[in-house]
């Protein structure tokens, strides 16, 4: 059995190899990382109080201690809460004490894209079914008033289990997205072609925040950004 599986169903002193591991809002025990970035760390954590095991994305308050970063980050977990799709990350809860920000979110067994493509090159078959996974979830994304801006290999989620999680693929992480109406004088973006020749962008994709990734990025370049669109959302051609 998986390590965090084993983690979900064992009480919090089997879990603990050496020091015990610490124990967030009387809540939550840290069992590993899982990435961590400029906004924070993720962290595989046991839910002591549903018995289950959940992506903590713990955020220490001195790097959301700006009005503008907390607005990013209630505006994180707004966008994320909007979302109920099989191949969407699952939101819990937003929470908070006196030393961090907390967002509470499903935690998915398997890889992100990038991991899986270093360790081995997705097939053909496998990156349709990836690539069909993630039109479904930005085309409910969009319906609901959301831009991710900020698709890309590493947070996208291969599940180890498709069936058991409900989509081959899950996208993840909405620390940039914008919504629809809670951003006065910006106008959401629609989602676009991009073209080998580079003459369009994907609203989603970190190409349309200035970054040239996709270009030279065959995963992100191959699943994300070469689905046509028709009448605003995407479509495999």
């Amino acid at each position: 059995m998986n390590t965090l599986r084993r983690a979900a169903l064992a009480p919090a002193r089997e879990v603990a190899h050496g020091p015990r591991p610490e124990l967030v809002l009387d809540r939550f025990r840290l069992l590993e990382p899982l990435g961590s970035g400029g906004h924070g760390t993720v962290w595989a954590a046991r839910d002591e109080r549903l018995r289950r095991v959940v992506a903590l994305k713990r955020i220490p308050r001195g790097h959301g201690s700006s009005a503008a970063d907390r607005r990013r980050i209630d505006r994180e977990a707004l966008a994320a809460a909007r979302l109920a799709h099989p191949a969407i990350v699952s939101f819990y809860e937003a929470l908070s004490d006196e030393d961090a920000y907390y967002l509470v979110s499903e935690l998915v067994e398997g890889s992100s894209l990038a991991q899986r493509y270093a360790r081995n090159r997705p097939d053909e078959g496998e990156l349709v079914a990836i690539g069909a996974a993630l039109a479904d979830a930005l085309a409910h994304a969009h319906a609901r008033g959301v831009v991710h801006r900020d698709v890309k290999p590493q947070n996208v989620i291969v599940a180890a289990d498709p069936v058991a999680t409900g989509a081959r693929a899950k996208l993840t992480d909405f620390g940039v997205a914008l919504i629809a109406g809670e951003l006065d004088g910006i106008e959401l973006p629609k989602p676009a072609f991009r073209h080998r020749d580079g003459g369009k962008t994907c609203a989603d994709c970190s190409c349309s925040r200035g970054q040239n990734s996709v270009s030279v990025d065959p995963v992100n370049q191959v699943v994300l950004c070469h689905f046509p669109t028709s009448g605003g959302e995407h479509k495999l051609s």
